[in-house]
């Protein structure tokens, strides 16, 4: 039985785990607007975009290291932009990404979000959470 289900996880895609929709914050915004936006919805990370007709442009994705690297350096949440901190660049996938491509991915480059994006819009989030309800770490 544990065969069966290690197989139907590796053919999974990421559109069947992703968290819809994404929450994004401006480039402008300061920190602590933020760190209550993670609060407020139990998240880990933001997706720093500027909404635009057709696409997002996605320039970046604040998550909580980046908190942990702040507070390390003792910078005043309420002056500081998220684009001072944000990670660049954001590392993304398409919905029909595999699981096993994508922990290849996230284990690559040593993060634990990835946007999810489709036509040149934002359409989910894939979180190192997502994977481990599927029992899968990374």
């Amino acid at each position: 039985m544990k065969r069966v289900l290690d197989i139907a996880r590796v053919t999974l895609t990421v559109e069947s785990l992703m968290t819809k929709p994404v929450l994004t914050i401006d480039p402008n915004q300061n920190l602590m607007e933020a760190a209550k936006m993670m609060r407020e919805h139990n998240i880990g990370s933001l997706v720093v975009a500027k909404r635009l007709a057709k696409r997002d442009e996605i320039m970046g994705i604040i998550t909580e290291r980046d908190f942990i690297s702040v507070a390390a350096e003792h910078v005043d949440v309420k002056r500081t932009r998220v684009k001072e901190v944000m990670s660049m660049p954001v590392i993304t996938c398409e919905p029909d990404t595999s699981l096993l491509e994508l922990i290849a991915i996230m284990e690559k480059k040593n993060i634990q979000h990835v946007p999810v994006v489709k036509d040149g819009k934002l359409v989910g989030m894939v979180s190192s959470y997502d994977l481990a309800i599927y029992g899968i770490c990374v």
